[in-house]
This record gives C-alpha cells, sequence and structure tokens, in this order.
C-alpha cells in the first residue's frame, strides 16, 4: 500500500488493480458539486459524499455568498429559491472535513470539484481539510481505456456499460453514485452493490 500512496504523490498513473485497492479501503468516499460556475471565483452550491458501497454520507445545497446565475442553474437545475434555507459553507464544512479528512476522495473531474471546494473553503477563511488524496475518476477512465481526451460522465457510463441512474444528472447525488458504478466497473468490482 505504501507503493501506492507514492506513486499517487508522484502523479503516476494506477492501474486498475490500484483503483480496486481505493475502493476496497476502508477511508475511501466518492464526492461531487454542484457550482455557481467554473470560473476562478466561483463557488460550491450543492455537496454529496457517499462512500463505496452507494451509502449517502452527506447530501447538501449550500447557499452561496453571491446568487446562483441563471446560466448555471440551467445545467443544474438548483436555484436561488432551492438554497434560501440551506447552510453556507461554513455551516456544512464541518461535516465535510470530518469526511474527507485522511481519506481517498474519488470524483469524477478531480481537478475541478478540488479547485472549487479549495476555493469555496479559501471564500470562507477555512483550513484544508486534509484529504490523503484525491483520485480522478475521469483520468482513470481516460488511462485505463487508452482514450486520446476524457469524456463526460455519461459518456464515459455508457462506453463502460454502466446503466444509467434515475434522477437529474448534473445533481450531485445523482452524479456520484455514476461516477462511483463507473469506477467500481473500471475496477471489476460488482456494481449491483444496493
Amino acid at each position: 500500500m505504501m507503493l501506492l500512496f507514492e506513486e499517487l504523490r508522484k502523479g503516476n498513473t494506477m492501474q486498475t488493480s490500484s483503483l480496486s485497492d481505493i475502493i476496497r479501503g476502508k477511508k475511501a468516499i466518492v464526492l461531487d458539486t454542484e457550482t455557481t460556475g467554473l470560473r476562478y471565483d466561483d463557488e460550491v452550491v450543492e455537496i454529496a459524499i457517499s462512500d463505496v458501497n452507494g451509502a449517502p454520507l452527506f447530501n447538501t445545497f449550500i447557499k452561496p455568498k453571491r446568487p446562483i446565475p441563471p446560466e448555471a442553474t440551467a445545467i443544474h437545475g438548483i436555484t436561488n429559491d432551492m438554497v434560501r434555507r440551506a447552510p453556507t459553507w461554513r455551516g456544512a464544512y464541518p461535516r465535510y472535513a470530518h469526511l474527507v479528512r485522511g481519506s481517498f476522495v474519488l470524483v469524477y473531474n478531480a481537478k475541478f470539484d478540488k479547485r472549487i471546494i479549495e476555493q469555496t473553503t479559501r471564500l470562507w477563511g477555512l483550513p484544508d481539510a486534509g484529504a490523503a488524496e484525491w483520485v480522478c475518476i475521469m483520468q482513470q477512465h481516460k488511462e485505463i481505456h487508452h482514450l486520446h481526451k476524457c469524456m463526460k460522465l455519461v459518456d464515459a457510463a455508457k462506453h463502460v456499460g454502466v446503466p444509467l441512474p434515475n434522477g437529474n444528472l448534473h445533481r450531485a447525488m445523482t452524479d456520484t453514485i455514476l461516477a462511483l458504478l463507473v469506477a467500481r466497473k473500471m475496477a471489476g468490482l460488482p456494481i449491483n452493490f444496493n
């Protein structure tokens, strides 16, 4: 396992067995966010975290400091009215930090979600939560299947033979579960774990 940590720290490519080892590990979670946009001043408006068996651990709207732009709502369907009574990132952060601290955090497009979470955390003046490692399912899919470019989550699911779940895609918990199913399929693990 120590070799796996060293390879991840160096940024080296994981093999399928390593992804399987991470998923089977006791400290791995799957995460997704929805945001106010893609810019470097945008923030989280929804976060979902599940364990590697698909059990929801955390799923909440987040009230951002600024209103959600209509173009973001057009993608994920989250309105300013929906987040009006939601906790701010400061209120949701303790639960988030508790779940990610020391964990492998599996994410489809980890670079984006990690950046959005880090900039939201800085915006609220909070410390880094201390995840053990962020693992990008999207990058793993690209490398394992020798693709020239990354696929969108829905396309990757179809590519590996994962049925699309019921629910609104581009919502955090639905995307979390779909990303988990893609990761499990690539790792050769069962996807019917309910």
